[in-house]
C-alpha cells in the first residue's frame, strides 16, 4: 500500500471514530474511489457539484454503524444528487 494512501486511510478513519455516521469531507474523485472501496456499503452524495481548483468536492459520506467496516448497509437515500457508483 502506499504511503498517500495509509494516510488517507488513516484520514478517514479520524473523521468518524468519534461515533459520528455522518460527515462532509473534501474530497477528490480518486478519494470517493478509495472510500467506495474500503467501505461498500456506504452512500456519498455530492453536497457541492462545483470543483475546487484543486480537484477536489464536497460530499457527504454517510455510515450506518459507527465502527468504519465494510459490513456496513446503506443509510436511506437522501434528496441530494447520489454518486454513481
Amino acid at each position: 500500500m502506499r504511503n498517500q494512501d495509509a494516510r488517507f486511510e488513516a484520514f478517514l478513519h479520524d473523521s468518524f471514530k468519534d461515533g459520528k455516521l455522518y460527515r462532509e469531507l473534501r474530497l477528490s474523485v480518486e478519494e470517493v474511489e478509495i472510500v467506495k472501496k474500503l467501505l461498500p456499503n456506504v452512500q456519498i452524495v455530492t453536497s457541492q457539484v462545483k470543483e475546487s481548483s484543486d480537484g477536489k468536492s464536497w460530499y457527504e459520506i454517510h455510515l450506518r454503524s459507527k465502527a468504519i467496516t465494510a459490513e456496513q448497509t446503506v443509510r436511506p437515500q437522501m434528496k441530494k444528487e447520489p454518486v454513481e457508483a
